[in-house]
């Protein structure tokens, strides 16, 4: 077995000067990228051509595009932060600059990020003043003043603002007491939160990167790399988090653990990474003017004598351990995410399209359309597949709609808040402490569990018998309708039902 990798390909000439920032547009496939050559630029990360969207007046620090309201209503609008201490919102499809605001009258904007739900616009400056301003550019508060530049910036649930000052890091949130901690030995030059795990990584200039609960605990530190961390990206699933530094791009699991490293040659320092919204690819900004794709191949799941593995991003190999076989599945489109289970192999792809092959027989699949690709998670049950934040029998009828998850913020979504069988399908509510049962048959809310502790992990037997964890490691089961019972085990990391139930 091939081990992991990344597969990388560089714009070398995507910029005349450094690349400061870049950001995927809402599509997937559009990368846009800013540099001291002030210019913005449209990438197509298929071909690697750019062209250019639109000049800029100063030089930009920073930049990121807005996150759409809602799947009817796309954005088109992406904030760039300059050295005069102005930001600007520009039109990503025509170019024009649709607001200018002088956001710092000392010092340049080094910093912004958009909240979650795209109604806010969070900036950083080289004063240490972190203020909040509306979709359309308008001042709503001064958050807070810190004796340091104000170097990266994030969101993370419920509005929590998270910034670094120096060696602290702080995180101001709604109606409760602001937590600070020093994170590094030196300077921070960028962290992540990712709102699905919660977590937080933050990297600088003492060489380490490092992964924090979001009360300030130290879950991993990293042996000190051989250049500064300049930059760190969470993928959309908070399954991985990336890396970037001089000449070098890696790729960690969410508890810090490197999966694969990647030397990019001659590119310079990495000064901004991002990720697409399917989780498929990261973009990098680097100190050499290009821009840099990678992908993570040789990716490898396996069910009993069967074991898939995506070769690159448009190829899959299946490998039958028992008749020593082995088949390629080609496919036209980018593969966003594969799921084998229950005999049956599903194929993602970036068009938002499901392939069913049965595992003994890869010739004829059943392709079921879904409404969305956009990070959504897919699981399988024997009968049944959720893609799209819809549910689907294995023909392809749509069993349980996508208002099924009304009042629930799907991009806090992941495997483990949710779980699927041929008559239910469980969800977490974003409060955590609830668990609304769907009955598959009826397509609407038939239950709600309600647990005193924040609940990690659910996992669907047969019939309706429900296992969660909760924040303390202890495992409970219920049947609807009858008393949720305690088992006898604590420290409970993951669990998951045989495929028998």
């Amino acid at each position: 077995a091939n081990a992991m990798r990344l597969a990388w390909r560089a714009a070398r000439g995507q910029h005349a000067a450094m690349a400061t920032a870049c950001a995927f547009a809402g599509d997937g496939q559009t990368l846009l990228s800013c540099g001291d050559d002030q210019a913005l630029k449209r990438l197509d990360v298929e071909e690697l051509v750019g062209e250019p969207v639109a000049a800029l007046e100063g030089y930009p620090t920073d930049m990121a595009f807005c996150p759409s309201v809602s799947d009817k209503q796309s954005s088109d609008t992406a904030a760039v932060c300059c050295s005069d201490g102005a930001f600007c919102l520009i039109s990503c499809s025509t170019g024009r600059e649709e607001k200018r605001v002088q956001a710092y009258t000392a010092g340049a904007a080094i910093a912004l990020a958009w909240n979650l739900e795209g109604t806010a616009l969070a900036t950083g400056g080289e004063d240490g003043v972190v203020k909040v301003w509306s979709r359309v550019g308008m001042l709503r508060s001064t958050v807070a003043t810190m004796p340091h530049p104000v170097y990266c910036i994030c969101w993370g649930r419920n509005d929590a603002l998270l910034f670094s000052s120096g060696k602290l890091l702080t995180i101001e949130q709604k109606q409760q007491k602001q937590i600070q901690w020093k994170a590094h030995d030196s300077t921070i030059l960028a962290v992540d939160w990712n709102p699905v795990n919660h977590l937080i990584v933050s990297g600088g200039e003492d060489c380490k990167y490092r992964v924090w609960d979001a009360f300030g605990r130290q879950l991993f530190v990293s042996a000190p790399l051989e250049h500064v961390t300049t930059a760190l990206a969470w993928a959309p699933n908070g399954a991985t988090f990336a890396v970037g530094s001089f000449n070098a791009l890696k790729v960690c699991d969410r508890t810090g653990w490197t999966v694969c490293r990647e030397d990019l040659q001659d590119t310079g320092s990495v000064l901004k990474l991002a990720w697409s919204a399917d989780g498929t690819l990261v973009a990098g900004a680097c100190a050499g003017g290009a821009v840099a794709i990678a992908e993570v191949a040789n990716q490898a799941i396996e069910w009993k004598h069967i074991r898939v593995t995506i070769l690159d991003s448009k190829q899959v190999e299946v490998h039958d351990c028992l008749e020593d076989t082995t088949d390629v599945l080609p496919f036209r489109d980018r593969i966003v995410d594969v799921s084998l289970s229950y005999g049956t192999l599903l194929v993602q792809t970036a068009a938002c399209q499901v392939h069913v092959y049965s595992a003994t027989d890869l010739q004829s699949p059943t392709v079921v359309d879904v409404p969305s690709a956009r990070s959504s998670v897919l699981i399988q049950s024997p009968k049944h597949l959720l893609a799209g934040w819809a549910v689907y029998s294995l023909e392809g009828r749509r069993v349980a709609p996508v208002q099924c998850f009304s009042g629930i913020n799907t991009n806090v979504l992941d495997r483990d808040a949710l779980a699927l069988n041929d008559m239910f399908l469980a969800v977490l509510e974003n409060s955590r402490d609830a668990i609304r049962l769907i009955d598959l048959a009826k397509g609407k809310p038939v239950a709600l569990i309600k647990h005193k502790l924040p609940i990690v992990q659910l996992a669907l037997g047969e019939d309706d018998l429900l296992a969660f964890v909760d924040s303390n490691g202890d495992l409970f089961v219920q049947a609807t309708g009858k008393r949720t019972f305690k088992l006898p085990c604590t420290m409970v990391e993951s669990i998951s039902f045989n495929e028998s139930g």
